[in-house]
């Protein structure tokens, strides 16, 4: 008798419709609840917690199995390395996302999105992209699509199927090249590590270096300051060389200091 691992594609494409539609109803229940016109960054915060904790739970139960929440015994080496790939990563994807928005501009509503998801008030903007982003990303697409994917397709082929899915979920151009190479990235780090500690701390630092930056006064042209619709400002070459060099070594010694990959996992149950 062969189980196969759950969700497949199809079912994968359902549990992020739900999601999407369970964002939209809970900004609006947020919205009811908090009255008046409550921050933007606090909105999608909430919003995003409670519609996709829901939607992961019922995913989960749906699975048989919990997400792998257990923390890791790695060297200490391995989550240095892990915080420099964080790091260079989210300087050369910024500079994807800038090359993106060359050849697409930007529209004027979704570049004051982006600036109000990062200039409000620090603790706000981490509680939404450090915090909830990371938690909740992470949980559904490594902790439940990755996990089922590379059961039922192998280990490849479900870092970029999950990664393509990461991508669109974003539903804009402008973040999906590079949510697409993040996802790869710690889809990679989960496999290898079999749980879900270490690309949560991964997407925190991604998402959460560049306002913390900003906010001590370290703002660098096209990294973290204001996104002009229709005007891209490319990041300092020499800003960007240095996140490259930074992300290298991070990915070579993170290879170097992660566990060995666990055997591969039998779909097979019973005689």
């Amino acid at each position: 008798m062969t189980a196969r691992p759950w969700p497949g594609l199809g079912w994968a494409l359902g549990i992020l419709a739900l999601a999407l539609g369970a964002q939209a109803g809970a900004a609006w229940g947020w919205i009811l609840l908090l009255g008046g016109r409550p921050d933007l960054t606090l909105l999608a915060g909430l919003a995003n917690l409670t519609a996709l904790t829901v939607v992961a739970a019922l995913a989960f139960w749906l699975s048989g199995e919990g997400p792998a929440f257990h923390f890791p015994r790695l060297p200490v080496f391995f989550w240095i390395a892990l915080g420099l790939s964080a790091a260079g990563g989210t300087v050369v994807l910024g500079e994807v996302g800038n090359v993106t928005a060359w050849l697409v501009p930007l529209p004027p509503e979704l570049a004051r999105m982006f600036n109000q998801l990062t200039e409000g008030p620090l603790a706000i903007s981490l509680f939404a992209l450090a915090f909830v982003a990371p938690l909740t990303e992470e949980t559904l697409f490594r902790g439940l699509l990755l996990r089922s994917f590379e059961r039922r397709y192998g280990w490849w082929p479900a870092l970029v199927l999950s990664s393509a899915l990461f991508a669109a979920f974003h539903l804009n151009v402008w973040q999906a090249l590079a949510a697409f190479v993040a996802g790869l990235y710690l889809g990679w780090i989960y496999l290898k590590t079999q749980s879900l500690w270490p690309p949560m701390i991964a997407h925190g630092i991604f998402n959460g270096l560049p306002v913390v930056l900003a906010a001590v006064g370290g703002k660098v042209r096209g990294y973290n300051t204001a996104t002009v619709a229709g005007a891209v400002e490319f990041q300092p070459w020499v800003w960007v060389l240095g996140g490259a060099v930074i992300l290298a070594a991070g990915v070579v010694l993170t290879k170097k200091w992660a566990p060995l990959p666990p055997p591969p996992v039998s779909d097979t149950v019973g005689p």
